[in-house]
């Protein structure tokens, strides 16, 4: 396991925490196929689906931050946005040369995003939505 999923990783927002339990799978799905002995066109096929995954869940929280606190977007969707295109540097080249690299990428890219942009990011959306609330 790449990644284990606990309690510092949860956002305590449900649809944010559901995708990254799915992309924290996927990661740890890519890194024991990887590990297996896959063939490494099949590796990069997963690494698509990832990146699809991840694009899915950038656009919800890209949704969220325009409508709820805009101040927070543009970091945010460039680190977005340097993942997507870290990620398809990868998929053009040979399989078999960027497996590790990738696995090591996700990893600290995604703990690393999490916990400095996308938990602020909850933050300032559970304090945004309480004031609308209370309004």
């Amino acid at each position: 396991m790449l990644i284990k999923w606990d309690h510092h990783l949860i956002l305590n927002h449900e649809e944010f925490d559901r995708d990254h339990q799915r992309i924290v799978d996927l990661v740890n799905r890519l890194h024991h196929e990887a590990n297996a002995g896959t063939n490494p066109d099949q590796i990069v096929e997963m690494i698509v689906d990832l990146v699809t995954v991840m694009e899915g869940n950038f656009d919800s929280e890209e949704y969220c931050m325009n409508k709820f606190c805009p101040d927070l977007l543009v970091d945010h969707r460039k680190d977005h946005q340097n993942m997507i295109k870290e990620f398809s540097c990868w998929i053009e080249m040979a399989p078999d040369e960027i497996v590790e690299d990738c696995m090591l990428f996700a990893k600290y890219w995604f703990v690393g995003h999490l916990l400095f942009y996308d938990k602020p990011m909850c933050e300032a959306l559970a304090t945004c939505c309480a004031s609308v609330a209370d309004a």
